[in-house]
């Protein structure tokens, strides 16, 4: 199953103090040491880069390793409030935009996956979409 991933830029759920250039760059560092120790390819790592679709296994859990890092999973489940605050950043604060992602990234994680690589290869795809469905524009990186 492929992964569609919105964009890897400001895929950082951290302090609004830290500014985007330090976010990138520990994306970078979170990417790298992700890619080593899934064993994806630059290619996985490129097409994740390039909002492009993820069809190995490799390259799902890359993203599954990026969410973990930042806390926004546990394993093949969501982590609510780790979720919110990294959308709020993304969406510059917007409470309405916040909860309404928020909400769908919980309807999208309601499964039984218990291989956190596959959960994020079909949260992904589903969040995508229904963001979409409601007309959100906010870029959240996943």
């Amino acid at each position: 199953m492929e992964i569609f991933v919105l964009s890897f830029a400001i895929f950082i759920a951290c302090s609004s103090a830290v500014t985007i250039q330090e976010q990138r760059q520990q994306m970078i560092a979170i990417a790298t040491d992700c890619k080593t120790s899934t064993g994806a390819s630059d290619t996985d790592l490129t097409m994740l880069v390039l909002k492009k679709p993820i069809a190995t296994k490799e390259g799902k859990c890359l993203l599954a390793c990026i969410m973990e890092t930042k806390k926004l999973i546990d394993g093949t489940k969501l982590n609510e409030k780790n979720f919110s605050d990294f959308v709020s950043i993304a969406a510059k604060n917007d409470v309405e935009i916040t909860k309404k992602v928020t909400e769908i990234a919980l309807e999208c994680a309601k499964t039984d996956e218990t291989d956190k690589c596959e959960m994020v290869a079909k949260f992904s795809p589903c969040l995508k979409k229904g963001m979409t469905t409601n007309k959100i524009k906010v870029d959240i990186g996943i």
